[in-house]
């Protein structure tokens, strides 16, 4: 009996193991461990030249690295997980990210460069930014609102909570001066509500009513300090060349770059250092303009969905976050 028991658990182990492995998209792994190698190696080519001391790979390499492998590692586990779990979790995921981001507001850190911009928060180890959970918080708050009003989408009295559940974590980014994710949330927003079929003329009425919102905010004096030079300087960039140094050094890092870059561990603006912070998203435009569109086309999605499960898949919002 002890030997049939123990074959029988043996037999149930190679079966969730090739439970695994069958239903694994590995295309869709692969091809986000490539990007992800791909862009450590752009890291370390673009910081490679800020090394001293003896030091092999910066901080940033460093942290990169250690996020693909915990990133991988949760990706496999969760997506192990019943769908229809997660979403019923809804409301515990919506307020721990809310809580998290009221604390970043009173107890946040905000970086040297944009005092103005407290969206850290500082683990002592390694700087954590909130709002980063908070988009994966809310893909599956507002799929599971969507899902719910789903046979209804197109009234009214539907479309306002939505609204609502849209504005809030944009509201709470807003606060914190993080004004580029606030952005990413509203484009997340209109995207979601786009693929589940909302009447075009809700959101033309919502582009009229952000329009008309700007513009009061404009008068107003709501939009100010950096951000209203920003918006200026687009239409008068001699006059304001401070707030356009991210652009102009933007056009000459693409410029520097070309068409296929400079070459690894190469480019005349990261080894110069002409550039102050290498390891961020110009490393692409330093070094070749395919490397955009590996940014932008390149899903960050789950590696596999239980088999079980996949014939109901249809009636929650497929949304990919780029």
């Amino acid at each position: 009996m002890a030997t049939l028991a123990v074959d029988s658990n043996r037999l149930k182990r190679k079966s969730s193991i090739w439970t695994l492995i069958k239903g694994t998209d590995f295309v869709t792994m692969l091809t986000a461990l490539s990007a992800s190698i791909y862009g450590l190696m752009l890291v370390y080519s673009a910081s490679y030249s800020s090394l001293s001391g003896g030091r092999v790979i910066s901080s940033d390499v460093r942290s990169m690295l250690v996020s693909i492998i915990i990133g991988f590692v949760i990706s496999i586990a969760v997506s192990n997980i019943d769908y229809d779990v997660i979403s019923k979790l809804w409301p515990i995921i919506a307020a721990g990210c809310v809580g998290l981001m009221i604390f970043t507001f009173f107890f946040g850190v905000a970086p040297e460069s944009r005092p103005d911009s407290k969206c850290w928060i500082d683990l002592k180890v390694f700087y954590f930014q909130p709002s980063e959970l908070l988009k994966v918080g809310f893909i599956i708050s507002f799929s599971y609102h969507l899902d719910l009003v789903r046979d209804k989408i197109n009234k009214l009295k539907t479309i306002i909570p939505l609204v609502i559940h849209g504005a809030i974590p944009v509201g709470l980014v807003l606060l914190t001066g993080d004004a580029g994710s606030a952005l990413i949330f509203l484009v997340m927003f209109i995207g979601m509500l786009f693929l589940s079929r909302v009447n075009i003329g809700y959101f033309i009425a919502g582009f009229c009513a952000i329009f008309v919102g700007f513009a009061v905010a404009w008068k107003a004096g709501i939009i100010n300090g950096i951000q209203r030079q920003r918006i200026v300087a687009l239409f008068y960039p001699e006059q304001y060349a401070d707030a356009m140094y991210q652009q102009t050094n933007g056009k000459i890092a693409m410029g520097s770059g070309g068409l296929f870059g400079q070459g690894f561990l190469h480019g005349n603006m990261t080894q110069s250092g002409a550039v102050p912070v290498n390891g961020v998203i110009f490393i692409l435009y330093r070094t070749m303009f395919p490397s955009v569109l590996v940014k932008i086309c390149t899903p960050n999605t789950q590696f596999r969905v239980p088999n079980k499960y996949t014939a109901n898949l249809n009636r929650l919002p497929r949304i990919t976050e780029a």
